[in-house]
Order: C-alpha cells, then sequence, then structure tokens
C-alpha cells in the first residue's frame, strides 16, 4: 500500500481557560437556599392569610395564631435539616458540583446507526455504549459521523472522549460535528472551482489542518458556553475524506484507520499517538496532529481504541491486522441504500452481542467505507490463520519472558545417582536388599566367609601378598618421580648456565660498547676545547688589532 505523506503538525499547545468552580458552586448553593426561603415566605403568607379568612368566619383567631407558629417551627426544622445535610457532605463538594453541572448542561443522546450509498460507495456508521460504561452510570464518550458532499466524496468523522475528563462526551460530539461541518463547507467551495481536482495532497492537507483547528476552536468556545474548563472536554479525532479511490485523512489520538488497496493488501495507516503510560494518550487539544494519503483504495474501516485494539495488535507486534474480523464489510454485497441499511443492521447487532461485549468493554465506534465496483475488480486479500495463531504464541512467549524473567531459567534437572551394584548385577537377577547378607548369614553360617577355618590364614596370605605388591609399586612410581625429578633439575641448571653465558655475554658486550663511547666523548671534547680555545685567541687577536689601530690615528690627529 503506497503511503504518501504523514506530517506533524507542531504547533504550541493552547492553555485551558480556568474559572472558579468552587465559588460557583458556594453561588448556586446560595442561591438554591434562597429560594427555599422564598417559597417557605409564600407558603407562610398563604397560609396565613387563610387562616384569618376562617377566623373572621368563624371568629377562631387562637387558631390561627397557632396555625401561624406550627408553619414556622416546621420552617425552622426543615432549615436545620438542611443544613445538618450540607455538613455532612462537605468532603463531598466535588460530586456536588458535578450533579449542579450536569443539571445546567443541554442534554446530548447517542444518535443511532447510520448508513448511506452513493456514487457505488457504501458507508456504515455506527457507537455504542461500552458495558463498563453502563455498568459505572457513564455516557457514551464515543462520537461518530459521515456525509456526502454533492454525492460524490464522503467524509467520516469520529472522536473518543477522555476518560478522565468529565465532560469528555461534550467535546467528542462538538468536534465530531464541526469537522464535518467545516469540510464539507471546504469541499463545495473547492468543487465548484474552475478544473478541480481531487487529487491535490497540497490543498487537501490545508483543508484537513483547519478543519483540525475549527473542531478545536469550537471545543473551547463549547467549555465557555458551557461555563467549565476546556480540559473537561477533550477527546480525539479522526478525519477520513474519500473519492472511490484516494483516501486523505487527519489524525490526533489513538484511533485508527485501516484500509485495504485493489493489490489485496491491508493495513492500519494511522499511528497509535500516546503517551508514555498505556493509558495516556495524546488528543485533540495537544495539537501533535498527523495527516496521510492513501491511493488506490478500495475500502477502509475507522475504529477508536475501544474496536481497534480488538482486531490490531500493538506496535510491538508490527500493528498486526486480524483481516478476518474486517472481511464482512468489504465482501458484503451493497448495490443500493437498502442493502446497506441491512448491512448497517447487522454490525449493530453483532456489536451489541454478549460474546462481542465480553472481549471488548469499552465504547464501541466503527465506520466502514467500501467502493463497491471497485472492490469486485480488486485482488482478494489472503489471510493464513495457522501462520497468524503461531505469531501470536510467539509474541506471548517474548512477552511472558520480559514480564516474568524469573521463570524462564530451567532447573537443573537432577539425574537419578547411578546404582553401581545395579550395573554389576546380572539380567534378570532379583534385587537385593541390605539385609539379604545378614539373612543368609544367620541361615547358614558355615557359607559365611568367615566362618571358614581358612579364613585367617587366607586372608594374611592375601593381604602380605596384596601388601608387598603395592609396595613394590609404590618404590618404583617414588624411583620414577626421583628420576623425573632430577632431569628437571638438570634441564633448570643447564638453562640457569646458559642463562649466566648470556648475561656475562652481554655484561662484556655493554662493557665494549661504553668504553667505544666514553673515548669517543672523549676526543669529541678535547675536538670543542680546542675549537673554543682557538676562538677565543682569535677574538682577542682581533681586540688588539683594534686598540692598535685605534692608537695610531689618535697620535695622526695630535
Amino acid at each position: 500500500m503506497e503511503e504518501i505523506k504523514k506530517e506533524n503538525n507542531t504547533m504550541e499547545t493552547a492553555s485551558p481557560k480556568v474559572t472558579d468552580t468552587e465559588s460557583e458552586g458556594i453561588t448556586a448553593d446560595i442561591t438554591e437556599d434562597t429560594e427555599n426561603h422564598e417559597k417557605g415566605h409564600e407558603e407562610e403568607k398563604n397560609s396565613e392569610a387563610d387562616h384569618e379568612k376562617d377566623s373572621k368566619e368563624n371568629g377562631e383567631t387562637n387558631h390561627t395564631i397557632n396555625s401561624k407558629k406550627d408553619n414556622k417551627e416546621d420552617i425552622e426544622k426543615d432549615h436545620e435539616k438542611n443544613s445538618t445535610t450540607d455538613s455532612k457532605q462537605d468532603g463531598e463538594t466535588s460530586h456536588e458540583e458535578n450533579d449542579e453541572t450536569e443539571e445546567r448542561l443541554p442534554e446530548i443522546h447517542l444518535p443511532d446507526p447510520t448508513s448511506g450509498y452513493e456514487n457505488d460507495i457504501s458507508v456504515l456508521c455506527i457507537s455504542q455504549q461500552g458495558e463498563s460504561h453502563i455498568k459505572n452510570n457513564l455516557p457514551c464518550q464515543d462520537r461518530s459521523g459521515f456525509r456526502w458532499v454533492n454525492k460524490q466524496i464522503v467524509i467520516a468523522s469520529i472522536a473518543d472522549g477522555v476518560g478522565s475528563c468529565q465532560l469528555s462526551d461534550y467535546g467528542a460530539e462538538t468536534a465530531v460535528k464541526s469537522s464535518l461541518d467545516f469540510l464539507e463547507e471546504f469541499l463545495k467551495v473547492e468543487m465548484n472551482q474552475p478544473g478541480f481536482v481531487f487529487d491535490t495532497p497540497s490543498r487537501m492537507k490545508m483543508g484537513l489542518s483547519d478543519a483540525m483547528q475549527y473542531a478545536f476552536d469550537s471545543v473551547e468556545k463549547r467549555a465557555e458556553e458551557l461555563e467549565v474548563l476546556s480540559y473537561s472536554l477533550q477527546s480525539t479525532l479522526t478525519l477520513a475524506v474519500y473519492d472511490g479511490t484516494t483516501l486523505y485523512f487527519a489524525h490526533a489520538g489513538d484511533d485508527g484507520i485501516v484500509a485495504l488497496d485493489k493489490d489485496g493488501i491491508y493495513a492500519m495507516v494511522t499511528a497509535r499517538i500516546k503517551g508514555e503510560e498505556a493509558s495516556s494518550v495524546f488528543p485533540l487539544q495537544s495539537k501533535q496532529w498527523t495527516y496521510g494519503k492513501v491511493n488506490n483504495t478500495v475500502g477502509f474501516v475507522m475504529a477508536t481504541d475501544g474496536v481497534l485494539d480488538a482486531f490490531v495488535r500493538p506496535e510491538s507486534e508490527n500493528n498486526r491486522v486480524y483481516y478476518r474480523f474486517i472481511e464482512p464489510v468489504f465482501y458484503t454485497s451493497q448495490t443500493d441504500a437498502e442493502s446497506a441499511k441491512s448491512n448497517c443492521n447487522d454490525w449493530d447487532e453483532y456489536l451489541k452481542t454478549e460474546t462481542y461485549r465480553n472481549a471488548v468493554t469499552d465504547d464501541i465506534t466503527f465506520v466502514g467505507v467500501v467502493n463497491q465496483k471497485a472492490i469486485q475488480k480488486s485482488q482478494k486479500p489472503v489471510f493464513d490463520d495457522e501462520a497468524w495463531n503461531k505469531q501470536t504464541a510467539e509474541y506471548e512467549k517474548k512477552r511472558r519472558n520480559a514480564l516474568y524473567p524469573s521463570q524462564n531459567k530451567k532447573s537443573p534437572s537432577k539425574k537419578n545417582p547411578v546404582d553401581k551394584k545395579a550395573e554389576k548385577r546380572k539380567e534378570g537377577e532379583p534385587r537385593r536388599s541390605s539385609n539379604d547378607h545378614e539373612i543368609r548369614r544367620m541361615s547358614d553360617p558355615g557359607n559365611h566367609p568367615r566362618q571358614s577355618s581358612n579364613y585367617n590364614t587366607n586372608y594374611h596370605a592375601n593381604y602380605n601378598a596384596n601388601y608387598n605388591e603395592r609396595k613394590f609399586n609404590y618404590n618404583e612410581k617414588r624411583f620414577n618421580y626421583n628420576e623425573n625429578r632430577e632431569m628437571i633439575v638438570n634441564g633448570v641448571k643447564q638453562t640457569f648456565a646458559g642463562v649466566v653465558d648470556i648475561s656475562v655475554g652481554l655484561k662484556g658486550a655493554v662493557t665494549e660498547m661504553s668504553g667505544e663511547i666514553l673515548s669517543t666523548v672523549e676526543v669529541l671534547s678535547e675536538q670543542t676545547a680546542e675549537r673554543i680555545r682557538q676562538s677565543r685567541m682569535q677574538k682577542n687577536q682581533q681586540k688588539l688589532n683594534t686598540d692598535k689601530l685605534d692608537t695610531n690615528k689618535s697620535n695622526t690627529n695630535k
């Protein structure tokens, strides 16, 4: 797959605007208490008016006074109860602020699955709340959407709200909608220009970059409207623009795009932009945006990290793609809008099955775009399940060895000690226990060697013969040792004598050379002294001549 261009945007990250959320919460509490008191006074006035009216009719003024006192006491009790409840919840101010924030926020709803079919291009777009979010009563933080531009070009956008940000679902929805709005207007203007060519990388990169910036600004503006920190609206964002042949994309975060070309080659064309920690990510607000172009594309899928990580292995495994999962997207025949809708509903039901949700618990977003005519003419991909399983086992082994290095050391195998008696034992002969010999001796004392009358004689004779033989062997070995020792000593002496001769020779040579050097030095010194003496005599003679000339000149002048 030919990937023409990927670039990083190095613009600086804007600092979030800070608002005093604690003071807002306190103001809200005071306002709420004031409203409760005003309601209480209104109820008190109404009750007084009713009772005065009754007292005028029936003359029961005492009953009116008592009812007034009762109402005041009830109001005071309610106020004390509210103040006691507030004092118990001093450690839960953040929870109260969250509730108050949710009360003043407009409601947003997760859109239903959508599909479309134009210009031989089929589209399915699905976002679902994950099981972990359902269990923890959290909203779906994923958003997705697509649009047609002049029924020729499809634009798609997906976003995944950062889990640690309270209102990231608002940020994801704003990012998706605003980016689609900008791209739609940008492409309409471009397509109306004379000589418009879709495959113009410089113009498309400019449009995608401006769309990312517009989405960034829109999220900041939405945070100001909601009176919250922009940090709480952070999300990822991935955009795609496709005309049936060429795919352009912009990307921020750990979502991804997997593309299939006409030669049957499929791969993830984006990169997971994550931090050092496994759960960290660089969202849209980090402005670490990348762009790319893929030629000869017959189809592609987009997915947020929950779905993506289930069929695309991590970077440590070279982003291997499990093609069996996305194969139905590409090779399910779709010829019109109805068949595209049916295919979308099938995928929506599959992603809701218990089997899939046991494997993927995060929010689910999945978008599939296919050129139905082009894919029929393209080469079908080849996927080897056996090779995939083998590679998976190898990577798993490497991962296990890296995590648990102490378990990789093989314990030395303890071999059974050799039973020398067993080696000597004849085949078929039963193994004897340690007390068999004693049992035989007790049962038949005459057979035991120590019970024989000739035992002592034979024993001593054998011992003496063996002793003499051992002594002879010892003396022979000692003689051989002494002989060898004498030879070694003689060799050492001869070597030492040779070394002494060499040293004496060297000493003589050195002495002779030193004598010659000394004589040479003496000759040179004598020659040098003679030269110095002659030089001094010449200088003295020159001085005498000079003095003599000076004397003659003085006499002449006189």
